[in-house]
């Protein structure tokens, strides 16, 4: 079970996205964007999170999309990045 969900995560989530992206940075901005995907459908489907459950589904769309949006164009960071 883990080799196939790690599969489908490589193939199926990362890669297809990073290929979408540029940077020097663009597999970790795609892998982190599949961990917060990813990280949503547990919540839904494995934990069945109620308090994600009830939300409106037009402001759930809104928070989860403005966090991938961070994760795929982040703004400058102070923080300077580890290579």
């Amino acid at each position: 079970m883990r080799d196939r969900l790690r599969d489908t995560h490589e193939h199926l989530f990362v890669e297809p996205l990073r290929g979408r992206l540029t940077g020097p940075d663009a597999d970790l901005r795609a892998r982190t964007a599949a961990a917060v995907a990813g990280g949503l459908l547990y919540a839904l489907w494995v934990a069945e999170d109620q308090g994600l459950l009830r939300l409106d589904r037009t402001e759930l769309v809104s928070r989860y999309g403005t966090l991938l949006q961070e994760v795929l164009t982040p703004r400058e960071s102070p923080v300077p990045q580890v290579p």
